[in-house]
């Protein structure tokens, strides 16, 4: 027979909070909720998006604080010193073809980690503005619409509606990884609570481009109640909503239980959860083996016991065996500590009633009995080639179908590796270094159930994961390391400043020679061009404010050309190191194109300050960063017959050129 598994959330994380017994004041009504967390601090992370398939997604946007950097092949970010509060850091993750994901997590000292899996962006309906209509999902989630829509402007709609819909059942344990931020919020009251849910759902409206749409008049939702919950479902429950900006989840209005359903209603479309809310607490855990050392990434469960066994969202320990957060005041728990490992599945290796707890407390540490499971420690350190301890990067190891990955900390790397049985398991293990783009050689080694030491590790090698950066119209871009410099092998293709305004497309001459604002175009208007060429941009474009660059690169100074030609050896020789081999797309001679800096430079032409289109197939032109003078700007092209990488600031900064990115 099934448990019941409503999730109470327990904002278990990598971390130590810094709390005395005596304090709780998570309760208190506050007119600014943002109070509850803390002062700003400067935390570091890592961490994995997956599909639902639990596939590596690449080039997902993740946010946290200010920083943006997209994750590689692996599905793997590391962000390092974001500015976040001490009690709750937002992490967003966004990509095409997805529902945007999210979490949020009390921040330790240390390196937080993260698992976020994606929802796909694939219409459950199309239906038509206009007419009354109902979409329900295979589990009897429903939602019924009476035909009146707007943008996000506020402005009617008319047209198609594509309806993306996802219900969450407490029951999926995947549910933990798949919902927004947490289970923190604040009530009607601005009390700060814990929510334990009895399901929830994610209801999004696109219009035939992709724009998001809202509903105009109140909706109804029906959720559907697991069977596990349905006998202690009360008959009235909170309704509570996701703020997107925030981070939390806010309440707003209720629904009742009819059937085996909750029905309420709705004035927008975000996510929407059924939810009890209770009173919180601090609560520390240590978790220990039989041979007192830590056990770092074992998943901690506490469950309230007067909820038919419902289960809260799991915390992991860190390398101190620690793991802390919020949990449910005055409430009798049960603790259960698994190895988590999809070789073994979850398994349970201690259980213990605790609490309950009238304030922050921090439990006495616990000892796991020695078991049938063996683990073994894999550890060593990371240096790049000039023997420097590796302070940017992650190592990843994998065995019996199981991916592990943690952030290197001053040079150093350990893992502790779950073997279910007495027999040895082989692994394989690789580290990165986000600064060089450089790899170790891959290692291999057996598990076995002791301590696997590796020794020093050089990132010297050329990487063979993807690491890449993508534009905010989500283009990739490799990265390149050419001498001390990291530059992007690729043209510029961006059609939004960063922020997401849109850069003008302008087609016309006379509109584009009287242009003193951002613009970018085509080579003869061809958008087929792009594809190979990138586009063609205005010197306005590169100096707005906006930005075009993607977070973690810029457009080149001239400094830092000079410094790209110094290494080729000097302009009289750097450009044919620069150019891409052959006459594919340069005109014959191509001279002295031998692109042995992998940059691949391509003659993209240009585009006159009159409107213009000149000498594809011939010249390659690129803007710099640095303006010559009020007019002009320095910028540098290459030519079909020579070897050259020349410098110069004739051309106005009317002219459009293409543009190469360079990593911060």
């Amino acid at each position: 027979m099934k448990t019941a598994k409503s999730i109470l959330a327990l904002l278990l994380v990598f971390t130590l909070l810094n709390c005395s017994k005596s304090e709780d004041n998570s309760n208190v009504p506050n007119g600014n909720f943002t109070e509850n967390f803390g002062t700003m601090v400067s935390r570091d992370f890592i961490g994995q998006v997956l599909n639902e398939n639990l596939q590596p997604v690449e080039g997902v946007e993740i946010k946290v604080g200010s920083i943006i950097q997209n994750t590689d092949s692996k599905g793997v970010f590391v962000i390092k010193n974001a500015q976040v509060f001490e009690k709750h850091a937002y992490i967003t993750a966004k990509k095409a073809g997805f529902i945007n994901g999210s979490r949020s997590i009390v921040p330790n000292s240390g390196t937080n980690s993260v698992k976020i899996i994606l929802l796909t962006a694939v219409p459950e309906a199309i239906i038509t503005s206009g007419t009354s209509s109902s979409v329900t999902l295979t589990n009897g989630a429903k939602v019924t619409f009476n035909g009146n829509f707007k943008t996000e402007l506020g402005v009617p709609y008319s047209g198609v509606v594509k309806v993306m819909m996802h219900h969450l059942d407490p029951v999926d344990k995947t549910t933990s990884d798949k919902m927004p931020g947490s289970l923190m919020a604040e009530n009607s009251n601005g009390s700060q609570k814990i929510l334990e849910t009895y399901g929830m759902m994610n209801v999004e409206l696109q219009d035939d481009s992709g724009n998001k749409l809202q509903i105009v008049n109140p909706t109804s939702i029906e959720m559907p109640i697991s069977s596990t919950q349905l006998a202690s479902a009360p008959t009235t429950i909170p309704l509570w909503y996701f703020d997107e900006s925030a981070g939390y989840w806010k309440e707003e209005g209720s629904a009742t239980k009819v059937g085996n359903k909750y029905v309420g209603t709705v004035n927008h479309f975000t996510w929407w959860n059924c939810d009890a809310q209770f009173p919180t607490v601090n609560l520390e855990i240590t978790v220990l083996n039989s041979n007192q050392l830590p056990m770092a990434g074992v998943q901690v469960q506490l469950v309230r016991s007067s909820s038919n066994g419902g289960w809260n969202v799991p915390g992991y320990t860190n390398n101190s065996g620690q793991v802390s957060g919020f949990v449910p005041a005055n409430e009798i728990l049960t603790m259960n500590i698994y190895y988590s490992n999809l070789a073994c599945g979850n398994q349970l290796v201690y259980t213990q009633q605790i609490g309950p707890f009238s304030s922050n407390s921090v439990l006495p540490t616990v000892i796991v009995p020695a078991s049938a499971s063996q683990t073994t420690i894999v550890q060593g350190s990371l240096v790049n080639c000039s023997n420097s301890a590796v302070t940017n990067g992650y190592v990843w190891l994998q065995y019996s179908g199981q991916f592990l990955y943690t952030a290197v900390i001053n040079g150093s790397f350990s893992f502790l590796a779950l073997n279910c049985s007495s027999a040895f398991a082989n692994f394989t293990l690789q580290g990165y270094d986000f600064d060089t783009l450089k790899a170790t050689e891959q290692q291999s080694g057996i598990l076995n159930n002791q301590t696997v030491s590796l020794g020093t590790l050089q990132t010297c090698s050329s990487s063979n994961t993807s690491l890449q950066v993508y534009d905010i119209d989500q283009n990739s871009y490799n990265y390149l390391p050419i001498g001390s410099q990291i530059w992007i092998q690729q043209n510029l293709n961006v059609s939004h400043y960063k922020n997401g305004d849109i850069i003008p497309q302008v087609t016309d001459p006379t509109q584009w020679a009287n242009l003193t604002t951002g613009a970018w175009c085509y080579y003869n208007n061809d958008s087929a061009t792009g594809a190979i060429y990138g586009k063609l941009y205005n010197w306005y474009a590169v100096n707005d404010s906006r930005g075009l660059a993607p977070q973690g690169t810029h457009i080149p100074s001239d400094y830092e050309s000079i410094t790209l030609s110094n290494y080729l050896g000097g302009d009289s020789v750097a450009g044919g190191k620069l150019k891409e081999l052959g006459t594919t797309h340069w005109l014959s001679p191509n001279t002295s194109g031998d692109n042995t800096s992998g940059f691949a430079g391509l003659p993209g032409g240009y585009r006159t300050d009159i409107g213009t289109f000149l000498n594809m197939n011939t010249y390659a032109y690129w803007w710099s960063a640095t303006e010559s003078n009020s007019s002009t700007s320095w910028y540098r092209f290459l030519y079909y017959n020579n070897g050259n990488f020349i410098r110069d600031n004739g051309f106005n900064k009317s002219y459009g050129f293409s543009i190469r990115l360079i990593k911060d």
